[in-house]
């Protein structure tokens, strides 16, 4: 199994949501924030038990490095890093 790490790209395994993709914005004990730029937006992650979820090898670079430095990321560009992993 694959580390968590912030800006990591994830599969949500169980829920209403499953299937979707998302980008960990945070990592807590056994949680982590999700947000998909669309329907979970960056001001209200998705907050998913980590035993729900499954993770790739793959991290969003622009976007990890902006939120370790506390920098402003937008919707938009998680949007568009989701869409650019999905058509790989």
């Amino acid at each position: 199994m694959n580390t968590i790490q912030i800006g990591s790209f994830v599969k949500s395994k169980q829920g209403r949501d499953k299937d979707n993709i998302y980008i960990v914005k945070n990592v807590f004990d056994k949680k982590v924030e999700l947000v998909d730029g669309n329907g979970k937006i960056i001001s209200k992650p998705k907050i998913k038990n980590i035993k729900h979820i499954e993770v790739f090898d793959e991290i969003a670079e622009k976007i990890s490095v902006k939120f370790k430095a506390k920098e402003n990321v937008y919707d938009a560009e998680i949007y568009s890093a989701i869409r650019k992993f999905k058509n790989k």
